[in-house]
């Protein structure tokens, strides 16, 4: 009879932990707790699998909600997969085009083309959006201040896209434009600096380093910052074209001695030519490497991207 009521009581037990299982499983994946989730993942920066809950998120339920989608776009931006986030945003855009928060997920399609050095596609999406509509927003000081912040952020990557592309005026123009805020405070300063220094980068001619080396051996690397090479380059054309005078001196034209420096001389006198003008195309190549590279940081400083 006790051995009875123990199984009697092992089943009700077995039962009821099976219950408490299936109400704890389905509490875990409600829509509320995938959310919660997903927003913890989100906020530790684990932002692929924020993503992944996200569309969990989206896969159950129905009303797909803007600020959802737009979230798996942050997901893939702030994860740096740019071309994810380039897709999720451009669909988001053609399917929410009324939506609050279309202009920023405009912005941030440019914003990663400019991240991906697409300047010009970059300013060619800003140039086409579309204007700021919202018909369901009824507190229009909330928009009245998002419109601002979105305007300021547009100009922001205006000027960052023609400081690289040295569209000095534009960037100017776009500088000036920037309303005066807590949302960006030092920007007019720090951009402001970059303008000036863009303007006044150490940019050298790479064919007037060819003509310089053409009339003195080794000038044009000294006129590209490279005064130990071009030292270098007009000893060595100078000894070859001494030894090239001696051997002919002494020999006349049937000198092997002075066929042989000729031609040495002569390969590396061209080369030096050459060599001149790759050396002034390094140099301008990193300066503007240099300073494109601070208007990228600058850029991410400001957006706190």
């Amino acid at each position: 009879m006790i051995v009875k009521i123990y199984i009697v009581l092992f089943i009700c037990l077995m039962i009821n932990s099976a219950f408490a299982q299936n109400s704890t499983h389905s509490n875990i994946n409600s829509n509320e707790n995938i959310l919660k989730f997903a927003g913890f993942l989100f906020d530790i920066r684990e932002y692929n699998r924020a993503a992944n809950e996200y569309e969990r998120y989206l896969f159950q339920n129905n009303s797909h909600p803007d600020s959802i989608k737009f979230r798996i776009g942050l997901c893939h931006l702030y994860g740096k997969d740019y071309e994810r986030a380039i897709d999720k945003f451009s669909i988001f855009v053609k399917d929410s085009s009324r939506s609050i928060l279309y202009n920023r997920a405009l912005f941030n399609i440019s914003y990663i083309k400019f991240e991906l050095h697409r300047y010009e596609q970059s300013l060619d999406i800003i140039a086409n959006r579309k204007k700021y509509i919202d018909n369901d927003v009824r507190d229009t000081d909330v928009l009245h201040l998002d419109s601002i912040l979105d305007a300021n952020k547009f100009n922001l990557l205006i000027a960052a896209n023609n400081l690289i592309l040295k569209n000095w005026k534009d960037s100017e123009i776009a500088i000036n434009k920037i309303s005066e805020s807590d949302s960006f405070p030092g920007f007019n300063h720090s951009f402001n600096n970059l303008l000036t220094k863009g303007k006044e980068l150490n940019e050298k001619n790479p064919y007037l380093a060819s003509g310089l080396s053409t009339i003195l051996p080794g000038l044009g690397k000294v006129y590209a910052g490279n005064t130990i090479d071009g030292l270098f380059s007009f000893l060595l054309h100078g000894f070859t074209t001494w030894q090239a005078y001696e051997g002919f001196s002494e020999n006349k034209m049937k000198s092997v001695k002075g066929w042989l420096f000729a031609g040495i001389g002569t390969v590396f006198y061209l080369g030096n030519i050459y060599g001149s003008y790759i050396s002034v195309e390094i140099h301008n190549r990193e300066i503007n490497n240099d300073f494109n590279s601070q208007i990228h940081l600058e850029l991410r400083k400001i957006l706190d991207y």
